[in-house]
């Protein structure tokens, strides 16, 4: 639940008309006021506290963040990372009845776990929320345990998962040296100069610290990926991608830096991000493709200490 009722914002152009729509009184631009959780924009990236419906723990959430999760699940209840699974079953509990999770048959079990090239260790099947040792045909020295529901929504071997991983942040890096992919390129350079202001408003919104630290910060990160924003402004214009600039009229160009800049402001601001954080979370989530959900995660990762070792090696 929402510990909060209000949060302090300062003023900026971008927010300036949707606040005074609901009521509040312009002052002037970088001034703080007061402003009920409610009336937010739905982009904000305000940090909000809201209280864990199971243990009690208290935790922060980027407002974006927290109204996109409301927006997706069943279940009215807020969880911190460590009560995540309880919510999950919970949730899978009103999804789909009792019954039907537990109906299996272990040969049925058996045979989802063969289609993945896994060999099942065990010799009987519980349920669908007890885990089960098995070994990857790939990565055979090593015993690894997974619960059916999750083999079922996709999860599998983590090896596979790192290995692919890797493959996907060396295929961005030849990417970015040979052309636009949500990469580098001449239109890429260009429209990034366009969203100076963007970036501006996203750095005064941090308070010109990193959100995750609190201590200095080097880069702005997106959200929702650059890359993405990019694809959908090209697919709303129904233009092709060329990587050179003057591949478009004058009037496509300012069609597409008007759309794009649109775009980001329709996502929300970035966040303010030091070098190491910035690049903490690319490692561990790859380059492009980014979403919210995936930062909201990173940062309860982060303040429940998951991270420690990798900072300090």
């Amino acid at each position: 639940m929402l510990i909060s009722d209000w949060v302090k914002v300062k003023w900026h152009n971008n927010t300036k008309n949707h606040f005074e729509s609901k009521g509040y009184i312009f002052t002037k631009y970088g001034d703080e006021f007061l402003v009920k959780i409610e009336d937010l924009n739905s982009g904000s990236n305000i940090n909000i506290l809201i209280q864990c419906d199971y243990c009690g723990e208290i935790v922060g959430r980027i407002y974006q963040t927290y109204l996109n999760i409301k927006e997706k699940e069943i279940i009215n209840k807020d969880s911190c990372k460590k009560c995540r699974s309880i919510k999950t079953k919970e949730s899978n509990l009103i999804r789909y009845n009792k019954t039907h999770l537990l109906k299996h048959d272990f040969e049925f079990v058996k045979q989802k776990f063969e289609e993945k090239d896994f060999i099942l260790l065990e010799n009987e099947y519980i349920g669908v929320f007890k885990k089960m040792k098995y070994i990857c045909k790939k990565h055979p020295q090593h015993i690894q345990e997974i619960d059916f529901h999750h083999l079922l929504s996709g999860r599998g071997c983590k090896y596979c998962k790192n290995e692919n991983i890797s493959k996907k942040n060396k295929l961005n890096v030849r990417e970015k040296s040979s052309g636009w992919n949500g990469g580098t390129s001449e239109i890429g350079d260009h429209l990034r100069k366009h969203i100076k202001q963007w970036k501006k408003d996203s750095i005064e919104n941090c308070n010109y610290k990193c959100i995750v630290t609190g201590d200095r910060f080097d880069v702005v990160h997106h959200l929702h990926s650059f890359n993405m924003i990019l694809q959908e402004t090209f697919n709303i214009l129904k233009l092709p991608i060329y990587q050179i600039i003057n591949q478009y009229t004058t009037d496509e160009l300012n069609n597409i830096i008007s759309k794009f800049i649109e775009l980001h402001y329709k996502y929300g601001l970035g966040v303010c991000l030091s070098k190491e954080i910035h690049m903490l979370f690319h490692n561990i989530f790859g380059m492009g493709n980014n979403t919210p959900e995936q930062f909201e995660e990173f940062t309860q990762r982060y303040y429940n200490g998951e991270f420690v070792k990798l900072l300090n090696t």
